[in-house]
């Protein structure tokens, strides 16, 4: 496995690298996190808070002219969605919704009757120019209109769900949070019995998260989950679809890296 260079992402986005970015990383890393055997599963609190500081930033300042967060690309990576072609939905729920929110994209092939949106930092997100449901719908990409039942400004791991979803949705959120173990849990506990479940994150090996928690810092990222705890979550799912994105490198800053994608339907004896 080649070694990646010394890389620094600092709160507003900046790459920092080489010697530089060694001095900073001396002082301010995430190793203490790291298991034996799992990457990066849980940080503190306070880590998550800094991290999701940086989030907020990214989106209302140095990305505030974006409309869209890579949805089309992770419709692309999910052959359209073509799986949910025709469905119904009756309760749907992003986990992770940022400013613009996947369901935009997915409610083209399928009806929602009504869909949740959960992010830590949706009151904030109001604020963004192109904010998808600040006037408390969702107009899909073909024009669809979808009531937003509710929008639920808490961290995954600390949502107490009121009722089940048939459709849970989460994709590319796993870094952005402070308990996988906690999140896998609450995602299993709110999908119905029969109901399918979307997931999409960084697909890293345990040895890679080594070699970029001595050399890495990322203000915004600082889970690094091992693709056996994945696997080990999706295969309680009847796998409707599975591809694995390899791509060469390492994950130096949210880009490039393998990725999997995911559809699963909680069996109905669960």
């Amino acid at each position: 496995m080649a070694e990646i260079e010394w890389t620094y992402v600092t709160r507003d986005f900046e790459t920092i690298s080489g010697e530089a970015a060694k001095a900073l990383i001396e002082k301010t890393n995430d190793r203490r996190y790291l298991t034996r055997d799992a990457g990066i599963r849980t940080v503190s609190v306070d880590r998550w808070k800094l991290a999701q500081d940086a989030e907020l930033h990214h989106w209302l300042s140095v990305r505030a002219h974006m409309d869209e967060d890579r949805n089309v690309d992770h419709a692309y990576m999910y052959d359209r969605y073509s799986a949910l072609q025709g469905r119904t939905f009756e309760n749907a729920i992003e986990l992770g919704c940022v400013p613009f929110t996947n369901m935009r994209v997915i409610g083209q092939v399928c009806t929602m009757k009504r869909v949740s949106l959960l992010d830590p930092l949706a009151e904030g997100y109001l604020k963004h120019p192109h904010c998808a449901y600040r006037e408390g719908t969702l107009t899909t990409l073909n024009g669809n209109v979808v009531p937003v039942a509710e929008l639920i400004a808490l961290p995954i791991e600390q949502f107490q769900p009121k009722e089940s979803y048939d459709l849970v949705v989460m994709l590319n959120v796993i870094e952005h949070c402070y308990n996988v173990p906690v999140i896998f849990r609450k995602i299993w506990d709110m999908t119905r019995p029969g109901g399918l479940v979307l997931f999409h994150d960084r697909y890293y090996d345990h040895e890679q998260v080594i070699v970029e928690a001595e050399r890495t810092y990322d203000a915004a990222h600082p889970l690094k989950v091992d693709r056996k705890m994945i696997n080990g979550f999706l295969q309680r799912f009847q796998g409707v679809f599975f591809r694995v994105i390899t791509t060469h490198g390492f994950t130096q800053h949210s880009g490039t890296g393998d990725q999997v994608y995911f559809i699963g339907v909680k069996p109905e004896t669960a």
